[in-house]
């Protein structure tokens, strides 16, 4: 019984291992193919702050009233 719950308890920590260097892996990749798609240093900088920059999201628009509008007279 023992021996079983080592095995899978092994089993399990070489799962996780495995997928997390498969996600560091697939970053690296990532970052190569970035760096190689880019034309200068300058512009693989600059895309990759606006990508560490979370955007922002738009705010939420009050809804206009009809008496707010004005209509421009020729």
């Amino acid at each position: 019984m023992t021996q079983t719950i080592v095995l899978c308890s092994l089993i399990v920590l070489l799962v996780m291992v495995n997928l997390y260097e498969k996600h560091k892996a697939t970053k690296r990749e990532q970052d190569l193919l970035n760096r190689l798609m880019s034309d200068t240093l300058g512009e693989y900088a600059s895309t990759v702050k606006y990508l560490k920059e979370k955007p922002k999201k738009p705010e939420k628009e009050e809804p206009v009233n009809e008496d707010d509008i004005t209509y421009p007279v020729d």
